[in-house]
């Protein structure tokens, strides 16, 4: 069974309001979607980080998340409140050359 991706690819913000992209991300993006699964899931994370609140949201959401393993997957960057997600995960994998800063 294949497991679940969630991709954050863009700038975390507190809420719909400061969405500027599409590839913006705020925290109910991720809780919905945690709360929709039933398993091990991945989140693929290319993002320069955000908002400190939403961030935080979002990493705790993944901390309490407890249907199954939470890997991150840093496929270019997860910089600033995008590293405070990916180190919320159970399990962090990065692509060549990729930053955690």
């Amino acid at each position: 069974m294949s497991k679940s991706t969630f991709n954050l690819l863009g700038d975390i913000v507190q809420d719909d309001s400061q969405k500027w992209f599409e590839s913006d991300v705020v925290p109910a993006m991720i809780i919905g979607w945690l709360n929709k699964q039933d398993g091990d899931v991945e989140i693929n994370i290319n993002s320069l980080g955000g908002s400190v609140t939403g961030g935080l949201a979002i990493a705790n959401a993944i901390k309490g998340y407890g249907k199954g393993k939470v890997t991150a997957n840093v496929l270019g960057i997860a910089a600033s409140m995008a590293s405070v997600v990916a180190c919320a995960a159970d399990e962090i994998k990065m692509g060549k050359g990729a930053f955690l800063d």
